[in-house]
């Protein structure tokens, strides 16, 4: 065994028997022996450093082409990704610029009458509505958007013309309905009209034609039904309650139907969806139609400048139980809505007004028995407030009509007559308070006999028990006056006997009133003092009235 092989035993045999020979071996060794294998690994050694030396020159050289093919390689991206943006914008700008010349020709020629026209309009705003410029700044684009602009100017002013034709030959009818024909021939332009809305000067123009021609067909319409029902109501007065709830929840209806319809077509109707300003600075410096734009101011100032006002001069200077403190002029919510129906209210409290006249309980009844409930109907509520006021200024002038009878008995006569109609608790009790005030005035004795009298009639018939105090305290007021009035006018001188008499004979001149007679008798004899007998002439004159008869 060479000695490389018997070092290599030594550390590696598992045998530790065997390891004492190996080392008496290596012992007789010697070092020397050793140095021709050293000198080989020494070679090798070199050999194998050579060829590390230049595996890694070769690994250095590798490196930097690897390094300059990477660099290649990214330029060569970047210039995919920008010959791939390029390609993309210039599809994109072929897209948009690809709007056909038969779309231009629809917004130009196509009829808007019929079916197969309307469509292909529809077609043509939705290709040209869709072009957006966007950061292009090349010359084709620039014309293909004034060219697309133009057309749509041109198109939306003739659609402004068509529309306006529609409504001003949509005929008005004599009474108060629901415009169903034209909401039919607008709604077949529905899309259209919605498209505009991309537009906001057209958008404008169109609501304010829209808005400002409803105002004066439901002037006329509700004109002409109001002068209808005020002929029947001549005839038939106890109808009036019957057509009054008619008329008006035909009208809440008609206000229901019509902000339906304009919600349907995109025209603002409700508070929050925009204001006149804002829809005119839509227009304004924008190159908007200056007709279309004067349309609309004048169909807003029209509806705005009428107000509700009808009863101004009527409106009481001071607050009284029987006045409202709200104005008749609130500030309307600037919308479409408002200047169509507006007028239309002020129509209604003159037409509520003028009835009053041909029955003035059952109209205020029907005022104050209303209650309905619309709080989605700002314009319906509205009215319902103006009528509030109009019922206070109603009942003051049929208060002060009453405030001008002088005479009891009719006084009286007249309100039992009320009586019988009269729903209004507030009215009956003033006027039983009028009418109290009126027979407590001061008078003769025989007005203090005819006031006693008319103060029990008054109280029958108004039959309320929570007055039965009051009453009563008046019936003890006005015998104590009786009293006292028949001691003054027999002795306010020393002729009692001949005031007495004549006391009489003014009693007899009235009538049968011998009840009265034989009053004046049991308050004289009641009297503390008894001069010169006449308790005596006084029983025997009341003996002597028994026996005529009174």
């Amino acid at each position: 065994m060479s000695i490389p092989n018997q070092i290599d035993s030594l550390f590696l045999n598992q045998n530790p028997n065997n390891n004492l020979v190996l080392i008496k071996d290596l012992e007789s060794f010697k070092v020397k022996d050793l140095i021709p294998f050293t000198q080989i690994i020494k070679e090798k050694i070199i050999s194998t450093t050579l060829d590390y030396e230049l595996y890694f020159i070769k690994l250095e050289r590798l490196t930097k082409e690897m390094n300059q093919i990477e660099k290649e390689n990214t330029k060569l991206e970047n210039e995919i990704l920008y010959q791939t943006s390029i390609y993309n914008r210039l599809k994109d700008l072929l897209i948009h610029l690809e709007i056909k010349e038969s779309h231009f020709i629809s917004l130009e020629t196509d009829s808007l009458k019929s079916s197969e026209g309307v469509s292909r309009i529809e077609k043509a705003l939705y290709a040209l509505g869709n072009f957006k410029e966007g950061d292009y700044k090349i010359r084709v684009v620039k014309e293909k958007k004034e060219r697309v602009n133009e057309s749509l100017k041109g198109f939306y002013k003739r659609f402004i013309k068509e529309i306006n034709s529609i409504l001003l030959n949509y005929n008005d009818y004599d009474h108060l309905c629901i415009h169903k024909d034209l909401y039919n021939k607008l709604n077949f332009l529905r899309d259209i009209f919605l498209n505009s809305k991309k537009f906001k000067d057209f958008h404008a123009v169109l609501c304010g034609l829209y808005a400002k021609q409803s105002s004066l067909l439901y002037s006329k319409e509700m004109e002409n039904h109001l002068n209808k029902l005020n002929r029947i109501l001549n005839k038939e007065k106890e109808k009036i309650e019957e057509v009054l709830e008619g008329l008006l929840e035909s009208y809440k209806n008609i206000i229901k139907m019509e902000k339906k319809f304009m919600g349907s077509m995109g025209i603002i109707c409700d508070e929050g969806e925009g204001g006149m300003e804002e829809v005119v600075g839509g227009i304004e410096g924008k190159g908007g139609l200056k007709e279309g734009e004067d349309v609309l101011k004048e169909g807003f100032t029209n509806g705005l400048k009428e107000g509700r006002g009808v009863l101004k001069e009527e409106e009481p200077k001071e607050s009284t139980p029987l006045q409202s403190t709200s104005t008749l002029t609130p500030t309307p919510s600037i919308n479409y809505l408002d200047p169509i129906f507006i007028p239309i209210n002020k129509l209604l409290l003159r037409f509520f007004y003028d009835i009053f006249y041909l029955s003035e309980l059952r109209t205020m009844n029907f005022l104050e028995d209303f209650t309905d409930q619309s709080d989605d109907l700002n314009l319906f509520n509205l009215l319902k407030e103006d009528l509030k006021v109009l019922l206070g200024g109603l009942k003051k002038k049929f208060i002060q009509k009453e405030l001008e009878i002088k005479d009891k008995e009719e006084g009286i006569k007249r309100f039992k007559e009320i009586l019988k109609e009269s729903k209004l608790k507030d009215i009956n009790g003033i006027l039983y308070n009028l009418n109290r005030t009126r027979i407590l005035s001061n008078g003769g004795l025989i007005d203090l006999f005819d006031n006693r009298n008319l103060i029990s009639n008054l109280f029958l018939i108004y039959n309320h028990q929570n007055r039965k105090n009051e009453f009563e305290k008046d019936l003890k007021e006005i015998n104590e006056k009786i009293k006292k009035k028949v001691i003054e006018e027999v002795y306010k001188n020393e002729n009692w006997k001949e005031n007495l008499k004549k006391i009489i004979k003014e009693i007899e001149n009235k009538g049968e009133r011998g009840e009265e007679m034989k009053e004046i008798y049991e308050i004289l004899k009641g009297i503390e003092k008894d001069e010169e007998g006449l308790r005596e002439d006084i029983e025997k004159g009341y003996d002597d009235e028994g026996e005529n008869g009174g």
